[in-house]
């Protein structure tokens, strides 16, 4: 098992970092500094515990470690860093959340008492709040992180939140859910004023574009969305047997994609995806 690090232009492998785990999310910081994985050491043939890692990028020492003592079956995925590059956030396998200072290793803040470990949580782009899933009724937990308060987000129409990101202007959250819908929130009020169908079973990925104009949804195909009237602008990466399990917008028209297989033994293959043609850049 090990971490690997591509440089994109050459398409190269530079790093290499053996690892004793199963990983579920890496995130480098925004400045590009710092990289932080979260993961699920095995201690026993059905348990293992939650395991967070950071690396400064310039040296790969570990600037931060964490290994709860709960034992359980799976380790929660949700991570991200905030804005100020110093401060990073990730679900707790006793259903909460913690936000860590990196440079000094203490918890500057904690949240507790969800109905099930966040699957995902984003910051928004202030760094002064949090939203993630996992809250009573499968909802939604919008979290001020100085102050300790929090609010609960629901909408009827949806069934549990498996994705949830904050827009680039900090105007918006888009959520998506088992069954393939994507609520589009307000952040004035709090209220789902935009509802999209976007997958017909589940949505795996999700993501805004850099404007915040639009909203990359993934499944077993790519489908790009004005967040405005929710229409659909364009749609790609259709594969039999392809489920797209991690999306991410980088420049205006660019995606990148991670995916698996469902139906053939194939490993799984990151992809960069022009949004102006849906055509596969490298």
């Amino acid at each position: 098992k090990e971490l690997i690090l591509y440089d994109l232009k050459t398409q190269e492998k530079i790093k290499s970092l053996p690892l004793d785990e199963q990983i579920f999310q890496v995130q480098f910081s925004p400045n590009g500094s710092k990289l932080a994985a979260s993961g699920y050491v095995t201690k026993y043939w059905d348990r293992g515990s939650q395991h967070v890692t950071v690396w400064d990028v310039a040296s790969w020492k570990i600037n931060y470690e964490y290994e709860s003592d709960v034992q359980l079956y799976s380790s929660p995925s949700g991570l991200a860093w905030a804005s100020d590059n110093k401060r990073i956030a990730f679900s707790m396998l006793e259903r909460g959340l913690t936000v860590i200072d990196v440079s000094t290793g203490d918890a500057v803040a904690t949240l507790e008492d969800f109905i099930v470990s966040p699957l995902d949580l984003s910051w928004s782009p202030d760094g002064l709040r949090l939203i993630s899933t996992g809250d009573l009724g499968y909802g939604l937990r919008r979290w001020r992180v100085d102050t300790g308060q929090w609010v609960h987000l629901f909408d009827a129409r949806s069934l549990p939140a498996q994705q949830v990101e904050w827009s680039p202007d900090g105007r918006q959250i888009a959520s998506g859910h088992y069954g393939g819908t994507v609520c589009v929130w307000n952040v004035g009020n709090n209220q789902c004023e935009g509802f999209i169908d976007a997958h017909f079973n589940s949505l795996d990925a999700l993501d805004w574009s850099p404007d915040s104009a639009k909203i990359a949804t993934a499944s077993g195909a790519i489908r790009v969305w004005d967040s405005e009237i929710g229409e659909l602008v364009t749609s790609f990466g259709f594969y039999d047997g392809i489920i797209y399990k991690e999306l991410q917008w980088f420049a205006s028209q660019t995606i990148a994609t991670l995916e698996t297989s469902y139906t053939q033994q194939r490993p799984s293959m990151i992809r960069f995806w022009d949004v102006s043609t849906g055509d596969v850049n490298f």
